[in-house]
């Protein structure tokens, strides 16, 4: 029992050790991703969404459509046509770094 209850500590440490990663690398791929929007828009990347929403999405990491479009402000924001492709990416970043 006592080496289950270690391995399942050691597993929950390590998913924290690894959440800022996966929090990081979403947030520099939305970034990414709003500024190739702003340029074929010929907008500034903060018309297209905010830094505060880019790191509440990053910090929630939605796993599905209804997560992601319940997060305030996501659905006036310019990202919202991007949906799909954005709960796509967070799970590529959650398999690569979580």
């Amino acid at each position: 029992a006592n080496a289950a209850a270690s391995a399942a500590r050691a597993t929950a440490e390590a998913t924290r050790e690894q959440a800022p990663q996966v929090e990081r690398q979403v947030f520099l791929r939305l970034q990414e991703m709003r500024q190739k929007m702003a340029i074929n828009s010929r907008s500034k990347a903060f018309e297209i969404a905010g830094n505060p929403l880019l790191k509440e999405i990053s910090r929630r990491a939605p796993t599905g459509l209804d997560d992601l479009r319940a997060i305030p402000g996501f659905a006036e924001s310019g990202l919202a046509t991007e949906a799909t492709q954005i709960v796509t990416m967070i799970a590529a970043v959650r398999m690569q770094y979580g």
